[in-house]
């Protein structure tokens, strides 16, 4: 049996993240019939466990914050679990 398979989710929980594009996934999706937030969830649980989490994104703080995006909630643990470097000027991507 390999270490994926003796692993629960939580263990993979508590483990450093990086996330690319933060805010580009879809907010919702139907799981069984069941409408979920899964970056909202996985936010939160990484949140709560006190894991490192490391993102980029192209969107502003108070865009990710906004209830369009993560909520209030969510939004404000995103402001405790990340450091903010905004990169100015042209765009670096060609």
């Amino acid at each position: 049996m390999d270490a994926l398979t003796e692993k629960s989710v939580n263990d993979f929980s508590r483990m450093p993240l990086v996330i690319d594009e933060l805010g580009r996934e879809p907010k919702q999706i139907m799981d069984f019939g069941n409408l979920k937030s899964p970056m909202i969830e996985l936010l939160c649980q990484r949140y709560d466990n006190g894991a490192w989490t490391h993102g980029t994104s192209n969107f502003t703080l108070e865009t990710l914050c906004s209830e369009n995006q993560y909520g209030k909630m969510t939004g404000d643990r995103i402001k405790s679990m990340f450091n903010f470097i905004e990169l100015k000027g042209d765009s670096r991507r060609k």
